[in-house]
């Protein structure tokens, strides 16, 4: 987005990254990914606290979780994997929904369900209910783990937390500022483009505004060849 003055601000607050991993040792590991960029917080499953996913703008949950012992037998209490995990977790911030969720996994063919081969992340997050998904192999990213994950947190630090829902013409501007539209004669011809790729517009209102935008960005958006 371009450098210039917007009609809101940037938080001064480093974003803050929620690693959850049945190997702690693995969890330390990615933590180290984070640490000169952002707050990391290493935690296997059992030990993550409403708390963590309050001060996290980002959820990076690992997607098999085979060494995690549980404590109790019920099968209702046992999340089969990172993505049943992240349903889980979703469910307790449902209120203030200010974290993204991606799942880490080395086989992301498993989790393309019913999809082609050749799916793309886009594809596969919007089917599993995610903000995104990274594979282990930085290969197999378009960027590196480390800057991708950095990025979303940022994204979701700086995305507003409140929006002007009964003020059309004040929701537009702060979309038009976020997109960068430019300004000027052309700035009215481009918000009829924007409007043509769909916003949320009248989801970007408690409890879902932040995220709502995030998955139009990354799963309609940018995959794809628009102006925008």
């Amino acid at each position: 987005m371009a450098n210039r003055r917007r009609s809101y601000r940037r938080s001064k607050r480093v974003p803050c990254i929620l690693i959850i991993d049945d190997k702690i040792e693995e969890a330390n590991a990615n933590k180290l990914r984070f640490s000169r960029s952002a707050q990391a917080i290493a935690r296997t499953p059992d030990q993550v606290t409403l708390q963590d996913l309050q001060r996290a703008d980002l959820a990076l949950v690992d997607q098999v979780l085979d060494e995690w012992r549980f404590d109790r037998s019920e099968i209702a209490e046992h999340p089969n994997d990172g993505v049943a995990l992240v349903g889980v977790l979703r469910s307790h911030c449902a209120n203030d929904p200010s974290t993204a969720f991606a799942v880490l996994s080395g086989q992301l063919d498993g989790l393309s369900g019913g999809l082609p081969p050749s799916s793309h992340l886009h594809q596969i997050a919007r089917a599993n209910n995610l903000e995104w998904v990274f594979s282990k192999t930085d290969k197999d990213n378009a960027f590196p783990l480390g800057e991708q994950a950095l990025s979303l947190a940022t994204a979701m630090r700086d995305l507003p937390k409140t929006w002007p829902t009964e003020q059309p013409a004040k929701m537009r501007k702060i979309l038009e500022d976020l997109l960068a539209l430019p300004s000027g004669k052309w700035r009215e011809r481009a918000w009829r483009h924007v409007e043509g790729c769909h916003p949320p517009m009248h989801e970007l209102s408690p409890p879902t505004h932040a995220v709502n935008l995030l998955r139009w960005l990354l799963h309609t958006i940018m995959p794809y060849s628009t102006f925008l």
